[in-house]
């Protein structure tokens, strides 16, 4: 044990008031304040490059496809035919990088509230969005995300994807979590439609998981939730996939042909013969679903206070 901190700067994070992660920077390339959140991107040896947001590792360059792939590659490869798709937040770019793999696509629609930080991960994340800011099938719209999803006409997307901050009380995120949020998402959806969304933590830090799933079942006939290990977390994260009563989780033999017929030569980490473990779920998450949670509303949608420890020791 040492009585001294490692020399160096360090990037740290606070999972509660118990306990913290340290990366090791090499390199500070742009911190400030846009508009509505306070930023960092960073480089670390650990991390490689990586996006703070209010504090909070968002992304690193070490690992952002496993999380990138889990919450765009199963909705995208389960839906039959998507061609017009909205991903809702998504500012490094690697989300649109997914959905634009998808050689149907006709048109991407990213609606990110802050266009100065999408204007910062373009400069200095380039490598995230792997060319996707080029390419002629995406559009860009700098608006809530929510009042954009209002003003579009009802059945007119196949996809939609949720990948917003999560919701902590007065923060951009708040109301994209709220039974009429996704209410409106569904309305706009055509017959077959798919919603896709990350859930936060579903390991030693779960807050949101259990509110969404019960929200997300009163509004769509199908909810599938799934996980994926993030090392940079140090926690297995959840994800949320949600359709009408035809959704079924692909086979492998499902998903090695669609990314065949979609020229997708390969995928970094969700293999076909892998896939069908992500919506099996540990005991003590299935328990916290089917036992805990409540449906959030735009009257009272969730705060930043409620959590659901988890403790597995037989002790």
């Amino acid at each position: 044990m040492t009585d001294s901190w490692p020399e160096g700067n360090w990037f740290i994070e606070f999972g509660s008031p118990d306990d913290l992660a340290a990366f090791r920077l090499s390199n500070v390339l742009a911190q400030g304040r846009t508009r509505f959140q306070h930023y960092q991107i960073i480089a670390s040896p650990i991390l490689g490059k990586a996006l703070i947001l209010d504090g909070v590792l968002q992304s690193a360059a070490r690992d952002e496809v496993i999380y990138h792939e889990a919450l765009v590659q199963p909705v995208m490869l389960t839906h039959p035919l998507p061609r017009q798709v909205a991903v809702l937040g998504g500012g490094e770019g690697a989300t649109i990088r997914e959905v634009l793999r998808h050689s149907g696509v006709q048109e991407v629609c990213m609606i990110d509230l802050d266009k100065e930080l999408v204007n910062l991960c373009r400069e200095f994340l380039p490598e995230f969005a792997a060319g996707a800011w080029d390419d002629p099938r995406l559009r860009l719209f700098y608006e809530d995300g929510r009042a954009w999803l209002a003003g579009r006409p009802d059945a007119s997307l196949d996809v939609v994807i949720l990948d917003i901050t999560d919701p902590l009380e007065g923060g951009p995120a708040f109301f994209l979590f709220t039974r009429e949020m996704f209410i409106l998402a569904q309305a706009k959806l055509r017959p077959g439609g798919l919603l896709s969304i990350q859930a936060g933590s579903a390991g030693q830090a779960v807050r949101l998981l259990p509110h969404l799933y019960r929200t997300l079942r009163v509004v769509f006939p199908q909810v599938i939730p799934y996980t994926a290990f993030l090392p940079s977390f140090n926690d297995l994260y959840g994800f949320v996939l949600a359709g009408g009563p035809e959704l079924h989780w692909p086979t492998p033999e499902r998903l090695s042909r669609i990314l065949q017929d979609r020229n997708i030569a390969s995928l970094k980490w969700l293999l076909p013969e892998f896939a069908p473990a992500l919506p099996l779920l540990p005991g003590y998450l299935n328990t916290l679903l089917t036992q805990q949670g409540r449906i959030l509303t735009d009257s009272n949608p969730i705060h930043q206070v409620e959590s659901f420890p988890i403790n597995l020791s037989p002790f």
